[in-house]
């Protein structure tokens, strides 16, 4: 069930949060091309802290993405974003 959705201009990434963890799709390519990738809970430290996301925003201008869960705000940072 999709609870929030945020395009990056920018960066052509469109993200998709919801109740199973975070996805994001590089809109930018051609098929095949396009990468996808999932964020989810796991047991390294820079995982998100619950897949419950409720709330994406991206911040074009300093190269983050903020990211609402169940359990707190998280920020993702450029270097973490699709390749």
């Amino acid at each position: 069930q999709v609870r929030a959705l945020a395009h990056d201009k920018v960066d052509n990434i469109m993200w998709i949060g919801t109740l199973s963890g975070l996805a994001a799709y590089e809109t930018g390519l051609p098929y095949p091309a396009s990468a996808f990738r999932s964020y989810t809970t796991s047991s390294t430290s820079d995982s998100l802290g619950s897949d419950i996301i409720t709330a994406v925003r991206p911040d074009t201008a300093a190269n983050k993405t903020w990211i609402g869960t169940g359990e707190g705000l998280y920020l993702l940072y450029e270097s973490s974003k699709v390749p």
